[in-house]
């Protein structure tokens, strides 16, 4: 670890020397150990990273798992990074015969964010 800090909501905000510690840190068992030595309760949640998708099409639902999977795969984006999609603007505020749209991402692997 580089650092480790208490925030005021009681979470603990950690940072990590490397990509290899952070992979180990993903190991529930590992995660657990670690926990456990700080004499804390909880669990590690990763990072998300906002990316926001222009030209969507309005077809795409969120909430679908299928097509959640489509974009998943389309994009090689691994189950575990998803954070869940979102439009930018409510359906109800769209015009009628709209086919694009803003949509927003939320991935926790950085690199598929960049």
């Amino acid at each position: 670890f580089v650092t480790v800090t208490k925030l005021a909501s009681g979470s603990i905000l950690s940072e990590v020397d490397s990509d290899n510690t952070a992979n180990w840190l993903r190991e529930i068992d590992h995660a657990k150990a670690v926990t456990d030595t700080l004499g804390i309760e909880g669990s590690f949640i990763r990072r998300m990273y906002p990316v926001m998708v222009k030209m969507a099409p309005v077809i795409f639902d969120p909430n679908s798992e299928g097509h959640v999977e489509e974009f998943q795969e389309a994009n090689s984006i691994a189950k575990e990074d998803w954070g869940g999609a979102q439009w930018m603007k409510p359906k109800e505020r769209r015009r009628p015969d709209q086919q694009y749209a803003y949509l927003t991402i939320s991935i926790a692997n950085d690199n598929k964010a960049n």
